[in-house]
């Protein structure tokens, strides 16, 4: 959090990882309690782009090792080019022990598994099992809706895939990211899809 991933191809943001000097230069206010309570349920000051939020799921699927994500996997060879294959770069570690990657993936399993996941309506009868995290994120505009996210990896117990699903202005991460990411699921293993919940838009008082 609060770097760039690496990512060659396309331009990227770092995002913020607010730090107590962060907070006393930008505000010339001291750091809180009430701020490392948001820290650590990703509110208050903390800024990640989708992309970061893969790759740290990515990292806690495998085991805790950091790659810089690419685009490109294969350039097939042609003419005198020769082929060109893209060699995963490890890039650093998760900086948590062993012990709390498996609490963390556990406790993002048991989001879509457990009767008081907040996802776990969304995926219930899923014949591939999912770990991952809804997200509803403040967001100002003339909605006021926050926007909706989910992100995990699956299968859970032999990761494959690690991805991110964010809607901007519309509400929660169980009604309308987490939905689409069961999707996206269903799709890649060819299964039949989920309808989508329809979108309530509520207006007047």
């Amino acid at each position: 959090m609060g770097q760039r991933t690496g990512l060659v191809e396309i331009p990227e943001v770092a995002g913020l990882m607010p730090t107590p000097q962060w907070k006393f230069d930008t505000y010339l206010e001291s750091w809180t309690v009430g701020d490392t309570v948001n820290l650590s349920i990703g509110q208050g000051f903390l800024l990640v782009t989708p992309l970061q939020i893969a790759e740290m799921l990515s990292a806690v699927a495998n085991g805790g090792t950091l790659y810089q994500p690419y685009l490109i996997e294969r350039v097939e060879a042609g003419g005198s080019q020769p082929e060109q294959v893209t060699q995963p770069l490890a890039r650093g570690r998760l900086p948590i022990s062993s012990a709390t990657l498996a609490t963390l993936q556990q406790g993002l399993l048991a989001v879509t598994t457990q009767s008081n996941g907040t996802a776990s309506h969304r995926f219930a009868g899923l014949s591939i099992s999912v770990a991952g995290k809804t997200g509803t994120a403040e967001a100002p505009g003339p909605t006021g809706k926050p926007h909706s996210w989910f992100a995990g990896y699956f299968p859970a117990d032999k990761p494959e895939v690690a991805m991110v699903v964010l809607v901007e202005n519309i509400g929660e991460g169980s009604s309308y990211a987490a939905p689409m990411f069961r999707q996206m699921v269903e799709a890649f293993y060819g299964l039949p899809l989920t309808p989508l919940p329809e979108i309530i838009e509520v207006t007047g008082d």
